[in-house]
Parts: C-alpha cells; sequence; structure tokens
C-alpha cells in the first residue's frame, strides 16, 4: 500500500521500508501533548507521529528528525502535503546531532527496539527496527538533556524492552508517570506493548506511575470501544 488514509491527511510511503503501523498510530493518539509548546518526533519515519501532534494540539511547534534519507525524503512530501506544514519542520539528522537552543515539552518516539535480533536484509528495515546505531538508554540521556522542567517522553516498546527501560530510567533522572499495556485481544494473557511516559524526576507529577490496559481487538478486525476512542480523530472507520 503506497498510501494510507486518515480522515485529515494522507500518508505516502513508497520510499520508506518502514510503513504506517498500529504502534505509530497509538503512540501518536496516546501521547499527551494537549499543553505542549515544543514537540520532538524521533525517527519520524514517514512523518504520521509529527503530523498527528499538529493535529492534535492546534499551536505546538514540531521537530521531526529522521537519519534515513529516502524516509527523509518521505515524511518531508507528507508533511508539506499536510494542512500542518507550517508548523512542523523535518530535520535530515541522527537524534544525536540533532542540537536545538531550546528544550522539548514532549519527546515522542516509536523506536527500533530489537537489540539483540537476526539483522535483516534491507537497510532501511534494520535501521528502523534493529538498535544498530541507537540505544533506548542514549534515548533516556537525550531527553535528560532536552526536555523542559515539566516535559514528558513517550514510547512505545514491546514488554520485555519496555520492562528493561523502565528498570534503568532512574539513571538518567528520569521517572515513570504513565504505563497502558497493550494486548492485541481479550484473550491475550501477556500485553505485546507498553506505553510509557516519562518525566523528569525532580519535577514527577506521580510517586507511583498511573497503570491503564487497552485491548486493541475482541476479535479479528472488531474493535473494542476503548482502542476506537483513542483512535476515532484518525481512522475512517472509526466514529
Amino acid at each position: 500500500m503506497c498510501r494510507f488514509d486518515f480522515k485529515e491527511f494522507s500518508i505516502r510511503q513508497d520510499k520508506t521500508a518502514m510503513k504506517v503501523g498500529t504502534d505509530g498510530v497509538l503512540l501518536g493518539a496516546w501521547a499527551d501533548i494537549a499543553q505542549a509548546s515544543t514537540i520532538l518526533d524521533v525517527g519520524t519515519g514517514t512523518g504520521v507521529i509529527a503530523i498527528m501532534s499538529a493535529q492534535r494540539n492546534s499551536f505546538a511547534m514540531v521537530d521531526a528528525v529522521e537519519i534515513n534519507h529516502n524516509s527523509f525524503e518521505q515524511a518531508t512530501e507528507n508533511v508539506a502535503n499536510s494542512k500542518w506544514n507550517n508548523r512542523i519542520k523535518v530535520h535530515f539528522s541522527s537524534i544525536f546531532d540533532f542540537h536545538p537552543q531550546y528544550f522539548f515539552d514532549h519527546i515522542i518516539c516509536n523506536p527500533p527496539f530489537f537489540n539483540n535480533s537476526t539483522i535483516a536484509p534491507n537497510e532501511g528495515r534494520n535501521l528502523a527496527r534493529h538498535c544498530v546505531n541507537f540505544s533506548h538508554e542514549a534515548l533516556l540521556d537525550y531527553s535528560a538533556q532536552y526536555l523542559s522542567p515539566s516535559g514528558k517522553l513517550s514510547i512505545i516498546l514491546p514488554k520485555t524492552e519496555g520492562e528493561r527501560l523502565v528498570s534503568v530510567s532512574s539513571n538518567y533522572a528520569l521517572a515513570l508517570q504513565r504505563i497502558t499495556e497493550v494486548f492485541p485481544n481479550d484473550r491475550s494473557i501477556h500485553p505485546k506493548r507498553l506505553l510509557l511516559e516519562f518525566m523528569p524526576a525532580k519535577d514527577a507529577i506521580r510517586i507511583y506511575p498511573l497503570r491503564e490496559k487497552l485491548i486493541i481487538e475482541h476479535q479479528h478486525h472488531e474493535y473494542t470501544a476503548a482502542y476506537k476512542e483513542l483512535t476515532k480523530d484518525f481512522y475512517l472507520n472509526f466514529h
């Protein structure tokens, strides 16, 4: 599928290895960006999360960083064709070479998540799915440097990787504030993904994180009311 249509924008994805998927849409819809004036989307890919953020927040300025040139070109095209292109800037850069002179109220990342798995033959997929030149701890370190005092980091990871990241977050002076366990269906015993929200520890709102549960489907293509409610502003078939 070369194009993915949402209610208020479309995503071209013929140039990029990683297509629009449930993880990115979940994260883009879940992140608590209502009060953010500055937002950073790390590894923007097609640009979908950056565009979702601009749709959800009518005043925020959004920076989107992408290291893969094909994906950068794709994101640039998608942003240019969106109605929020005056508030989104796409940067061709590694996040670790991106050093703005301001802080972010929210950093969002749908990161590579395979730390020790088989390397795919496609270089674009390697960059997007494997921690070849990127580690989750490095993202925590970067976020600790560039989050505003009340800023938030939102990230989605598989259960094992997510739990490991939570266990080391205090090493970077970040505190988990919210966690949503994502189950594929109501028969699933274990969550497939964790949606995680961190804040600088000294400004953390909660001592204990808010814990939630989200089930995507009752059965194949029969989506739960909670999933529809979360994503209804984006998916064409949800009202």
